[in-house]
């Protein structure tokens, strides 16, 4: 089973506004959002997907709510606003949420490699676990092994199945952002990273498939090589990045002995100068 589904059904969206305004037609307001405006001035769960939104990764962004939703936030009527010719959709069907988030410009992607796994004929029939079972529909948060969550995979597998896959995504996917640290240090040291960040990029693209289009019956085997690939990348890194520790050390160790030779050199000058002149003035 893949848990973590990159797609999300947002709230939010970019839209361009009209900047002139036409006799007999609702108030424009450029690069301002009715939706936000009037959803705020609500209560209870129509403002609830507002607040939502505050708090997740596309408060900010280039999208507002007619991204997902349609609709025309430039217009402040809330009937004309969601017009059938304006596309509006309020909450989508959940067998049409990877579509509804994997639209263009969005999370296309993401949605072409949630239909190649072995979630999307569940969604067919079941209309679950979709885009929001990870990713939530609103409070959307960055895409990372933190928002996988056991209880949302026990609910259709084994406690332990749940349990151990979200353990080894979880460590899987610490080991490779410590990696990926630890490669641009050594590339900071003008060391050669070229063969690591390959390697990572390879170890990288097969443990988002496993995550994300790995059927249930190929995961132990992809877990295997995964694990062998994490392993030996781990161990190649850990070496370079203990070797610019032990050069950096020797710098340091010969830096601090030039200096004491100086100083030791400046202090031996300073006293057979000061012994010169004192026989001088005898």
């Amino acid at each position: 089973m893949s848990i973590l589904i990159l797609c999300a059904v947002t709230f939010v969206g970019a839209v361009s506004f009209a900047d002139e305004r036409e006799a007999g037609k609702p108030a424009y307001a450029e690069k301002k959002d009715f939706c936000i405006v009037c959803h705020e001035g609500l209560k209870g769960g129509l403002k609830r997907p507002v607040i939502e939104w505050r708090m997740s990764v596309h408060d900010g962004s280039a999208g507002r709510c007619n991204v997902c939703h349609r609709g025309d936030p430039g217009v402040n009527d809330k009937k004309l606003a969601k017009t059938k010719q304006s596309g509006f959709t309020g909450k989508p069907d959940k067998i049409l949420i990877a579509d509804f988030c994997g639209r263009d410009g969005c999370h296309a992607a993401a949605a072409g490699q949630f239909r190649l796994g072995p979630h999307y004929p569940s969604v067919l029939r079941n209309n679950h676990p979709n885009c929001a079972s990870c990713h939530g529909a609103h409070n959307i948060q960055r895409s990372t092994a933190g928002i996988i969550s056991e209880k949302t995979c026990s609910s259709c597998h084994t406690a332990d199945f749940s349990r151990n896959t979200v353990l080894f995504i979880r460590e899987t996917n610490r080991a490779i952002e410590d990696m990926g640290r630890d490669i641009k240090y050594i590339g900071s040291k003008h060391g050669d990273t070229l063969d690591l960040q390959n390697r990572l990029d390879t170890a990288r693209t097969r443990f988002y498939r496993f995550v994300h289009v790995s059927p249930k019956e190929e995961m132990e085997s992809t877990r295997k090589l995964l694990g062998v690939e994490v392993s030996s990348l781990e161990a190649d890194v850990k070496t370079k990045v203990s070797l610019i520790g032990r050069i950096d050390l020797l710098y340091i160790v010969m830096v601090v002995f030039q200096l004491i030779f100086i100083g030791g050199i400046s202090i031996y000058t300073l006293v057979m100068y000061s012994k010169r002149r004192k026989y001088g003035r005898d």
